[in-house]
């Protein structure tokens, strides 16, 4: 196969995958709170995930995942989201906070 028509199946998967997504979301949200659904679709999204990553050969060795470049990316992203879950909290106990108007005026 192609990188082209790997490419191409892999635009056709996850197309397919998000409205297959969105139709069950949309059916269950009657019935399961919204928590529920986000734990349910992300662990259904992390097995077809490693799937996808097995069918198309390009699983990595875990090592790759402690070189420091690595690491520091890891750590970002983390410091990130929670800085922003913070701000969150933070802007619906607080609504008149400075960071929060600053955040509205955007």
């Amino acid at each position: 196969m192609t990188d082209n028509l790997r490419g191409i199946v892999a635009v056709l998967v996850s197309s397919v995958a998000f409205v297959l997504n969105d139709v069950c979301v949309k059916l269950v949200s009657d019935e399961l709170p919204s928590g529920e659904i986000l734990v349910v679709r992300g662990v259904l999204a992390t097995a077809m995930l490693a799937a996808g990553v097995v069918a198309f050969g390009a699983v990595r060795p875990l090592g790759l995942l402690f070189t420091p470049m690595m690491l520091l990316r890891l750590a970002s992203a983390a410091g990130e989201r929670c800085s922003s879950s913070y701000r969150c909290a933070i802007c619906r106990s607080q609504p008149s906070s400075p960071c929060c108007r600053s955040r509205r005026s955007r």
